[in-house]
């Protein structure tokens, strides 16, 4: 469950959201639609806890697993690693961070860095690396940006599929995402989402 109440935040310098309360039910998915820079990255990391709300406050139970705009890679770690990181970070766990590696089709590409990866390769780690941590609340920021279109119809369904259960928030440009993801649909307007 995802309780926001009055909640006021600013992007570089401007007021984007104004006094916005949603309550979002346990198992519930909402979809987050409005043009750049109108905050709908900001009220995903507010609801992360990764950035501090000016007014208002945001009330959640359960894990927190996100997948943002960019990877946001460990650099160090090979794809298998950085998906095993949120698991036990031991080798007994290598299996299942394949299976997602697997899941994202990357399966052969486990032992590269981030570095030897194209973004959109990076971008599908990090989707396996938020799925395989399996939180209570799943918050997804445009998740499929930079993906071919094969690439993203497979690993949306890869997403629905283990988002089944959980209350979620996608963040999209996309009216075909955000009507497959299911639920409710709010679009920005007059530093609201309604």
């Amino acid at each position: 469950m995802i309780d926001i109440i009055n909640l006021s935040l600013s992007h570089e310098g401007e007021r984007v959201i104004e006094n916005f309360s949603l309550r979002v039910e346990k198992g519930e998915k909402i979809a987050l639609m409005g043009p750049s820079g109108c905050g709908k990255t900001s009220l995903l990391s507010a609801i992360a806890g990764l950035l501090k709300p000016e007014d208002g406050r945001i009330k959640l139970e359960g894990r927190i697993s996100c997948v943002f705009q960019e990877p946001r890679l460990l650099p160090w770690l090979s794809a298998l690693e950085n998906i095993n990181a949120v698991l036990s970070d031991s080798p007994p766990s290598l299996p299942e961070a394949q299976k997602w590696l697997d899941a994202v089709g990357l399966g052969a590409d486990g032992a590269k860095l981030p570095g030897e990866l194209s973004g959109g390769m990076q971008q599908r780690i990090s989707i396996a690396r938020a799925l395989a941590y399996g939180g209570d609340i799943l918050l997804l920021d445009e998740p499929l940006k930079g993906m071919d279109a094969d690439t993203k119809a497979a690993v949306w369904e890869q997403i629905l599929s283990a988002a089944q259960g959980k209350t979620c928030i996608l963040v999209t440009h996309d009216e075909d995402e955000a009507l497959s993801f299911g639920g409710r649909i709010y679009r920005y307007s007059d530093k609201r989402f309604i």
